[in-house]
This record gives C-alpha cells, sequence and structure tokens, in this order.
C-alpha cells in the first residue's frame, strides 16, 4: 500500500485487532486486519468482547512489514468478518441473531457485530452510511452476495429451521443453501 501510493481510507486499533481501511474501485470498504490472540481480548460479564477504535501505529506496522515486496495475498486466505451497511439495526439483529443464530459480541453506536462460539464477530452491521436503505436492486453495484459457512451442521439446521419457520424464501444449490437479507443480500449458507 505504501509502495504503491493507494490511498488508505483509515487506520485503526481494534482491541482485537489491528487494521487498515481501503476501496475497491466499486467503493466496496476493504479491511485489511491482523487478529490478537483471543487470550488478548477482554470480555465484559455479559459474554460481550471489549471493541474500540484507537489510533494504529502506522509506522511501527511499516517497519514490522519485512522486505518482500507483496504480489498477492498468500495461499489458504480468508475473508475473517464482513461488515454490511444495512438499513436499520433492529432488523439487522432480528436477522442475523434471532433468524441465523450469530451472537451479538460487541455493539457501537450504530453498530453490531456479530460473532459464533468465541469469535469477536464474522458479520458487522451498521446504518453509518445507510439508514433508512431500502432492499437492494439486482443491477445495483456493491456487495451482491457472501458465504456463510458454520462449524457445525447442527447450527446451520438452527438457522434452516427459523428460516422454514418465518417462511423466509431459500434456495436449495448444490454447494448450500442461497437466502437474502433484509435488505435483498445474497448469503450462501453451508456448513
Amino acid at each position: 500500500v505504501a509502495h504503491n501510493n493507494i490511498r488508505l481510507e483509515g487506520a485503526s486499533d481494534h482491541l482485537v485487532s489491528e487494521a487498515i481501511y481501503l476501496s475497491d474501485p466499486e467503493g466496496n470498504g476493504i479491511e485489511v486486519y491482523r487478529d490478537r490472540q483471543p487470550d488478548e481480548w477482554n470480555y465484559q460479564p455479559d459474554g460481550t468482547v471489549e471493541m474500540a477504535t484507537k489510533r494504529l501505529d502506522l509506522q511501527a506496522l511499516y517497519e514490522s512489514a519485512g522486505e518482500t515486496p507483496f504480489r498477492q495475498a498468500a495461499d489458504g486466505t480468508a475473508i475473517g468478518h464482513i461488515h454490511l451497511q444495512v438499513g436499520a439495526l433492529p432488523q439487522a439483529d432480528a436477522f442475523y441473531q434471532d433468524v441465523l443464530g450469530l451472537k451479538i459480541m460487541a455493539r457501537y453506536p450504530g453498530a453490531s457485530f456479530f460473532g459464533y462460539g468465541a469469535y469477536h464477530h464474522h458479520v458487522a452491521a451498521n446504518i453509518w452510511n445507510s439508514r433508512g436503505a431500502e432492499t437492494r436492486k439486482e443491477n445495483m453495484t456493491g456487495l451482491s452476495g457472501y458465504s456463510l459457512k458454520f462449524n457445525e451442521k447442527e447450527t446451520l439446521d438452527t438457522a434452516l429451521a427459523a428460516l422454514d419457520r418465518l417462511e423466509i424464501p431459500t434456495e436449495r444449490q448444490s454447494d448450500g443453501i442461497a437466502v437474502k437479507d433484509p435488505w435483498g443480500i445474497g448469503l450462501k449458507l453451508s456448513a
């Protein structure tokens, strides 16, 4: 990033991770982060994890980077979490917590962070740029869908039962179950 004069959108120390923020050509935000070890995280009595947005020491990050030029993400690199711009937090909480069974791991003004197990978050939903957003149109730019893979089949089965009970349309596909969130963003659920 520094050697290619790529503009940073931000850089933060979130207590559970250190992150830099970029944007792709469509304006989708990309967070490149390094998790701290879970034993370095602090948990609240209610089980939520302590997170914050503090200044990241960019000079120390640059100095820790090594001399080999970056060419591409390493094999096995995975998306650790995703942030969604949604229209309303109560709807996001109801869908991601009550339907899909993710736990609210942290709250921040205008955002909820959902995780599975004890992880700080796999999905975050915020209204910072999207308060009142309606269902996305098929021809819109930006994120149209993503995959969410559960570690246990029982967790997926519980989510599928909730989708069925609430009559939320799903479609069986060879690689998972397709569903849309309240804003029309597609999810592929699998275990």
